[in-house]
């Protein structure tokens, strides 16, 4: 049990980060463990349920975007769990991030790590394979990241300073009193 805290679940929406588009691959290309050669992204981890969701079908292909894909993220204040992050948002289907953008991000995050070496934990909610929507976490070190993830709502705690990103959403549905 957790106790109720009057002080919101996730800050304000913050500057938004355009992910360039990714040309088509399998995922089994992309996420893999950096082998001490000059990989794109260091990976220094791949969780059991994030190769058995998303890597075990080797025709999953990662999703090609025609235009820049813009990111909303928002700090967490205070623990939570997905079943309180998500409706400040709007729903689950709202939230969805492709796997493309994630491995994106991850490109653009890695590029940009020796500026911000602090160790820091990544949320996106993503289809797998087969269409359910993961918690997909990327938990950043200054070594590298550990890929992983957990079903959406797993009594995992989301802790202060987790940062969650989701496609950027038009002003007119954003649901900013439930931040304020």
């Amino acid at each position: 049990m957790y106790a109720i805290i009057t002080e919101p679940v996730l800050s304000n929406p913050e500057a938004y980060g355009v992910i360039p588009p990714r040309a088509a691959c399998s995922a089994r290309q992309k996420f893999v463990v950096h082998d001490g050669s000059r990989s794109v992204v260091p990976i220094l981890y791949i969780s059991r349920n994030f190769s058995r969701w998303f890597l075990r079908n080797t025709e999953t292909v990662t999703e090609v975007s025609a235009q820049p894909i813009p990111l909303e993220y928002r700090v967490l204040n205070r623990i939570a769990l997905d079943d309180s992050i998500v409706p400040i948002v709007g729903t689950l289907d709202e939230m969805q991030v492709s796997l493309s953008t994630v491995y994106a991000f991850l490109v653009m995050y890695a590029k940009q790590a020796e500026r911000n070496p602090a160790s820091q934990v990544h949320l996106f909610y993503t289809p797998d394979s087969i269409g359910t929507v993961r918690a997909v976490y990327l938990c950043q070190s200054p070594q590298g990241f550990g890929v992983c993830a957990d079903e959406v709502g797993y009594e995992r705690p989301w802790q202060p300073g987790t940062i969650v990103y989701y496609p950027r959403q038009p002003v007119a549905t954003q649901a900013l009193s439930a931040c304020a």
